[in-house]
């Protein structure tokens, strides 16, 4: 607790930066909004087949068009994590 006082006083007391933060890019709002469907979808349709379309449709998004990688790398990276 006494760490985030600190913080929160450092902050406070010390002059901000002199240029204004970028912009957050909006595929990180599309990536995150996928995952919290991902989130629910889990308890729908359980977690493998949920893991491997998220999997699917997140490459997708991020501008994978390739069909044949795209389906591959879905099936093996969920068979990689459920694997170990």
């Amino acid at each position: 607790m006494r760490v985030l006082v600190v913080i929160a006083l450092l902050l406070a007391l010390l002059p901000a930066a002199s240029e204004p933060l970028a912009r957050i890019p909006p595929m990180v709002w599309y990536s995150g909004a996928a995952l919290i469907l991902f989130t629910a979808i889990v308890p729908v349709i359980g977690m493998l087949p949920a893991m491997f379309a998220f999997l699917l449709a997140l490459g997708y998004l991020w501008g994978e068009r390739r069909h044949l990688i795209l389906l591959s790398s879905a099936v093996l990276l969920t068979a990689a994590i459920w694997g170990t």
